[in-house]
């Protein structure tokens, strides 16, 4: 699998887990489930995110200072 497929597959299933969040009967239940999955959500673009600019990171490899500040 690709990035970009792993990328689409995600994006499938928040748009599918969304779908069932919302389709939950309206309770104290559903308003936390809701918002565990924006949680969760946002974790996911968070490290997608992340991974996306590991190839940028330069590595201290002990012979020289680390090249951030």
């Amino acid at each position: 699998m690709t990035n970009d497929e792993l990328l689409a597959a995600f994006g499938e299933l928040f748009t599918e887990l969304h779908a069932k969040v919302h389709a939950l009967p309206d309770s104290h239940d559903k308003t936390v489930a809701i918002q565990l999955a924006a949680m969760f959500h946002h974790a996911g673009n968070i490290f997608a995110e992340h991974v996306g600019t590991m190839g940028e990171i330069q590595t201290f490899d002990g012979t020289n200072k680390p090249p951030y500040p």
